[in-house]
């Protein structure tokens, strides 16, 4: 059927000038389109919501709400998803297009409109509207004939099942009184199985006894009970029945496999094969079966008779759902266990959680304290050097220590959480323990120790991380030292023993108490400390080290006679053979270039850290601007380009990256440096992606900013 012969179809024409839907209609009369008319966005709406179109001609620039928008609502609603649109628009704004397309247009078409170009689409698309139409049509037609034909084959069906049936139903009734008589019975042993396994105290001392009850039941002699421990391995519990021979036989058998002759269950009458356990228990018929959950096998009985035809085909059945119950107990006691030592390992947690707190709140507010009162002797004291100079170095040893106490607590985050990746190369163990050393020299001068030092003639290597390695021996010196009173001693001691490295850490420090040396590289365990907790730390530097000596491949553990005696930390790591070409030792730093001006950009909407940091920066010699967010940086970047932005990560509006991009744009120039609050590895990859040279996380040491700024090129 032709256009011209075919019902009309609806077009919506939608267009604020009534000339142009004038010439519209008249364009298209004879197209086979009913033109529907509409001169506003929301008017077409309305009409959209009663009547099918085939296609909207939409124009762009109508009253109130645009085209562009009603394009959007029409996509939006499911019954018009589908409905194609063609803009009609005077401009030529490729924007224009890339957004209306965006929206779901299929074509534009320029005003004025091109005759023959409008009719060619308006056919093409009512064409395939009615194609459409004819195969939603056609598939309703076949959906009701396959419904008529499915409706008479389940007839059928239902038919022959009646007559079926019926047939069964008469031979169903002569066996149904014997049926139900055994399920009577069965039920009555199963319900006083379940009632004596509910009502146990431990089920394993009930089990005896049911399975002679069973036996009873099943009019079998002879039986054998085996349980597993907690390894899987089954031994005999029990036998009834069964002479010492027997007995002695039957326990030689301790898996499923050994029982059974396999893992499934099994039975053996009139002359079949007995298992296993049959033979033991001298029985020519016999029912066998392993009881589990899931995987997890429990246990393994069997029941059987010196007499050829005792077993009775009901016998399996009976056994599969005394099993079961029995199983079903076995595994509640098992959880109930389980669930007894989780809720003493959560009430241990729950106390380490409460310590760790009270220990962090400690740990947070001790080093405040001199802040707070630095901060207010620098108010009612300032102008006295002696005392500024005071006030200020405690509040830099405070702020420092906070600093590491948050770094340590993100660091074990990040390790424990397989954040942390290794970058393994070939590590000489020794400059890794001197490295270490150096960097607590302070530390243990501070505290007087005498510290000594025993390593090998011959190089000794492992495949490592030398910087996660370094910090291993790092945070065991720092605990021998937090431990040993003033005046101890430690010593470190590294040498080969066949094919490891062995690193000790020895003190004669206070000694670890013997029940806390199985828990002492758990998160957040300490020795004993006193209220004053003079010792500090939150309890994670060894949980770190186990856990980077693990990924190592190697092991760590701690012996100590007891409080007062002292400990020794000891680390084993594979080393690698004595051959192994020893790596060259690092290039020394080079020394920093002079410092010179620079015109530098702080970005910043905390105002505190703005203009304390750009008073330090302007200390230095450098010539500062301050803006609190990104758009007015983009202002003042626009005025004179600086040579270095430093842009916070989190700002409003505009975040550090889009800030980034944008100033590229304005100041090809500028170099970059990230300051945030956020340190990941994922976080330092997407700054570096953005064009950030350096990634500094807050608080920033103005030393350290202030030798990245002067290593820019």
């Amino acid at each position: 059927m032709s256009i011209g012969e075919a019902q009309p179809v609806d077009v919506l024409a939608v267009d604020d000038d009534p000339r142009n839907l004038e010439a519209t209609r008249a364009l298209l009369s004879g197209s086979g389109a009913r033109i529907v008319e509409a001169r506003s966005a929301e008017e077409a709406l309305r009409i959209l919501l009663t009547r099918e179109v085939a296609l909207i001609l939409l124009d762009v620039g109508l009253p109130g709400m645009s085209g562009l928008e009603m394009a959007k609502l029409v996509r939006a609603r499911e019954r018009t998803r589908h409905t194609p649109i063609i803009i009609l628009t005077a401009s030529s704004d490729p924007r224009l297009l890339e957004r209306g397309y965006a929206l779901g247009a299929v074509d534009f078409l320029t005003t004025p409109v091109p005759e023959q170009a409008l009719r060619a689409k308006v056919a093409f698309f009512i064409e395939a509207h009615r194609k459409n139409e004819a195969l939603r049509h056609n598939a309703e037609l076949l959906r009701a004939a396959q419904e008529r034909e499915l409706a008479r084959n389940v007839a059928e069906a239902r038919r022959r099942w009646e007559e079926e049936a019926l047939r069964r139903e008469m031979e169903r009734d002569r066996r149904l009184v014997d049926t139900l008589h055994r399920a009577n019975e069965r039920l009555k042993l199963l319900s006083s199985v379940r009632s004596d396994l509910l009502t146990a105290q431990v089920v394993r001392e009930r089990l005896p006894a049911i399975c002679d009850r069973v036996a009873a039941h099943l009019g079998l002699e002879r039986w054998s009970l085996h349980l597993a421990d907690p390894d899987g391995r089954l031994s005999l519990a029990a036998t009834g029945g069964a002479d010492g021979a027997q007995v002695a036989r039957a326990r030689a058998l301790d898996s499923v496999e050994a029982i059974l002759g396999g893992t499934a269950a099994r039975v053996a009458a009139r002359g079949e094969p007995v298992p296993p356990i049959g033979e033991a228990l001298g029985v020519v018929c016999c029912a066998a079966r392993p009881l589990h959950t899931g995987d997890r096998v429990l246990a393994a009985f069997a029941f059987g008779s010196a007499e050829r035809d005792a077993c009775d085909p009901d016998d399996p059945a009976t056994l599969e759902l005394v099993g079961y119950a029995m199983a079903m107990a076995l595994e509640r006691d098992r959880l109930i266990a389980e669930l007894q030592g989780r809720n003493a390992e959560l009430r241990e947690a729950d106390r380490r959680k409460d310590q760790f707190l009270a220990m962090l709140a400690h740990e947070l507010r001790n080093p405040l304290a001199p802040v707070t009162n630095a901060v207010r002797l620098l108010q009612d004291y300032g102008a006295d050097a002696h005392v500024r100079e005071r006030a200020l170095a405690a509040a830099e040893r405070q702020v420092r220590h906070m600093a590491r106490l948050v770094d340590d607590l993100l660091e074990v985050s990040r390790v424990r959480s397989g954040k942390v990746c290794l970058r393994k190369e070939t590590v000489e163990l020794a400059r890794v323990v001197r490295e270490a050393v150096q960097s607590v020299d302070e530390l243990v001068a501070s505290r007087g120790h005498a510290l000594a030092l025993e390593l090998p003639d011959a190089p000794l290597l492992v495949e490592g991380d030398a910087v996660r390695l370094t910090q291993v021996v790092e945070n065991l010196l720092t605990n021998a030292v937090k431990y040993t009173d003033p005046g101890g001693h430690l010593r470190v001691e590294l040498r080969r023993e066949g094919r490891e490295a062995v690193l000790a850490v020895r003190d004669d420090g206070i000694g670890i108490a013997p029940e806390l040396q199985d828990t002492i590289f758990e998160l957040f365990v300490q020795a004993e400390q006193g209220v004053d907790r003079s010792r500090g730390g939150l309890g994670i530097g060894l949980s770190l080290v186990k856990t980077l000596v693990d990924m190592h491949g190697g092991a760590v553990g701690v012996t100590s006679a007891g409080p007062g005696q002292g400990s020794t930390f000891t680390v084993r790591l594979p080393a690698l053979a004595e051959d192994t070409a020893v790596p060259a030792a690092p290039e020394p730093a080079r020394p920093a270039r002079g410092r010179r001006p620079r015109d530098i950009l702080v970005i910043e909407d905390n105002p505190d850290i703005r203009e304390t940091l750009a008073e330090l920066l302007r200390r230095r010699g450098h010539a500062v601007r301050e803006a609190e967010g990104g758009r007015a940086a983009l202002e003042l970047a626009r005025d004179l380009a600086p040579e270095v932005a430093l842009v916070d990560i989190g700002l409003p509006e505009l975040d550090g990256f889009e800030v980034a991009q944008r100033l590229r744009e304005v100041a090809p120039e500028v170099r970059l440096v990230a300051l945030t609050g956020y340190g990941r590895a994922e976080d330092r990859r997407r700054g570096a992606a953005a064009g950030f040279l350096a990634h500094l996380v807050k608080p920033v040491d103005i030393d350290e900013l202030s030798a990245v700024i002067d290593s820019l090129d």
